[in-house]
């Protein structure tokens, strides 16, 4: 496991694109949480819910995984260019089995949906503890389960992106695809067509993992739970993910 971490980070660490991808994924948890100072002072929502123990660990993980995409696209454009420089075949030559690169792929996921987690943390601790109200203690370690939430939601999208970009080997058509899907096919097919199982969507379980608060229909915002259905589709996707991204490992020409 050591070995695959050194190797995953003298393939990042000198990468740009890795670094503004990081950066700017996780200033825009914080900024976007902190924004919401704006917006209990302007709308005439009660808005103050989403600083108060235990309420923050649900508003900030919705917050990550509603920017879960940002480490998706990162992982395809890790993916991609390691077979587009043949770098992943070069290395398979030298005796990194197809097995391992795939696991460095999936322990690189770990460690930045673990990321995801302390800032997810990091976050509602801060603003929770400035900006809320009557907080305590017992509220603090109340709910936590949320954060475990967040780095599933950011993991399960990477695990995708992952299969993706296998699947399609070219970073700007993964990307496309990937968007594609997220964006248009399963929205639209989930509206229009099938609406009874658009829930159980790969990427919209994912998205369903931590509720929106926010109900435009009857113009209310507050917590919603998961169901239970929800969240086990949620937890199998990524591992179905996996598993196709094994079995073309295992298959497909390098």
């Amino acid at each position: 496991m050591k070995r695959l971490l050194e190797l995953e980070w003298l393939k990042v660490k000198s990468y740009r694109t890795f670094f503004v991808f990081s950066l700017s994924w996780l200033a825009l948890i914080l900024l976007v949480y902190w924004g919401f100072d704006n917006l209990i002072k302007q709308s005439p929502i009660n808005l103050s819910i989403v600083y108060r123990f235990p309420d923050v660990w649900y508003y900030s993980s919705y917050i990550s995984s509603w920017l879960a995409p940002i480490p998706a696209l990162l992982m395809i454009n890790l993916v991609c260019n390691e077979i587009t420089f043949r770098t992943m075949r070069q290395q398979i030559t030298d005796g990194l089995s197809r097995n391992e690169f795939l696991a460095g792929k999936l322990l690189f996921a770990i460690i930045i949906s673990i990321i995801c987690m302390l800032v997810v943390w990091l976050s509602g601790t801060l603003f929770g503890w400035i900006k809320g109200q009557n907080q305590n203690w017992s509220a603090y370690f109340s709910e936590l389960s949320y954060i475990l939430r967040a780095g599933w939601v950011t993991f399960g999208m990477m695990t995708a992106a992952l299969l993706i970009a296998l699947l399609v080997k070219k970073s700007a058509l993964s990307i496309l695809v990937f968007l594609g899907i997220y964006w248009i096919i399963e929205p639209l097919a989930g509206n229009i067509w099938l609406k009874e199982i658009y829930p159980y969507f790969p990427l919209n379980s994912l998205d369903e993992f931590i509720s929106s608060p926010f109900q435009l229909q009857s113009i209310q915002f507050g917590k919603n739970y998961t169901p239970v259905s929800i969240t086990i589709a949620g937890i199998i996707y990524p591992l179905l993910f996996i598993a196709g991204a094994w079995r073309l490992m295992k298959t497909r020409d390098l």
